[in-house]
């Protein structure tokens, strides 16, 4: 597959009539759900599922040191969850500040943003296949209120929803929490633009 191999996973049998399920290396982008083998038979399926960063990669196109989701949580019809984890090495707690290190309210904003991107490209993509990359543009932000302060080593969650869609400008909701609290909570506007269309556009003026 090309990927590194570098968690290792070990299913054994319960008992001496059942069969022995070993998995030594799987891939590291992969999360496996651990299951329990009965009588030979598994109590539920083996469900591998995709949250690397590749995945993040094929929806979005940001890229270090501005991307800012680890992980996909859940991806549903009308909303997204994804986690981050600020690690206290990203290049702005250098300057903010030094002496008492916050996670900036604007990159919590842009972390929300960045998993509502993630939640449109699927709907992009099953509306306009045949287009192969689209930037997702930010129109306007309301309502924005910091409840809670987000500090190195503290994990994220992004919640995004989907609330009213005119033509192609989609109307949605955000709260970011963390340690169970309300950080962020506001309502953005945004679009998916075309990249080569836009390319296209800027060179012939």
């Amino acid at each position: 597959m090309g990927l590194p191999l570098v968690r290792r996973f070990s299913f054994t049998k319960n008992t001496n009539s059942n069969p022995v399920i070993v998995f030594r290396f799987i891939p590291a982008c992969i999360n496996v759900r651990a299951i329990r083998v009965v009588r030979g038979r598994r109590t539920k399926p083996l469900e591998l599922i995709m949250t690397d960063q590749q995945q993040i990669f094929d929806a979005i196109p940001h890229r270090d040191p501005f991307l800012f989701v680890d992980e996909i949580v859940r991806w549903g019809e009308s909303e997204v969850v994804c986690k981050k984890t600020f690690t206290g090495k990203e290049f702005f707690f250098a300057g903010h500040y030094p002496h008492y290190p916050l996670t900036p309210g604007v990159i919590l904003c842009e972390a929300a943003m960045q998993a509502g991107a993630i939640f449109l490209s699927k709907l992009f993509h099953q509306e306009a296949a045949d287009v192969p990359a689209a930037v997702p543009i930010v129109g306007r932000m309301n309502d924005v209120k910091f409840r809670e302060m987000v500090r190195p080593g503290d994990e994220v969650m992004m919640q995004v929803t989907l609330t009213e869609r005119m033509q192609d400008v989609f109307f949605m909701k955000a709260k970011v929490t963390t340690n169970g609290k309300t950080a962020v909570t506001f309502s953005f506007a945004c679009k998916m633009v075309d990249e080569s269309a836009e390319r296209k556009a800027q060179s012939a003026k």
